[in-house]
């Protein structure tokens, strides 16, 4: 049937074609890729770094903000000629 849609499309236009073929590859590499069952222990980890990922990105841009804030305020006062 892939076959025969991709042969009949190529025919009309090399667009056509790709249209075809494309869902096939996709379900080929969804295949190969995410078999039935998942390797819960991978996926647990990959789920904890980035719970830690997300945490030290919180912090780092709370972290960033303070900065940001001290920055103002210290050029405020020199624009105000508090030395």
């Amino acid at each position: 049937m892939l076959r025969f849609c991709f042969l009949q499309s190529a025919i009309r236009s090399p667009l056509s074609a790709a249209r075809c073929l494309l869902p096939a590859l996709c379900y080929l590499l969804s295949a190969l890729c995410c078999p039935l069952h998942y390797n819960t222990p991978v996926i647990a980890l990959a789920k904890t770094a980035m719970s830690i990922a997300n945490w030290l990105f919180c912090i780092g841009f709370v972290g960033s903000l303070i900065v940001v804030v001290i920055s103002f305020v210290e050029d405020l006062t020199q624009l105000g000629g508090k030395d």
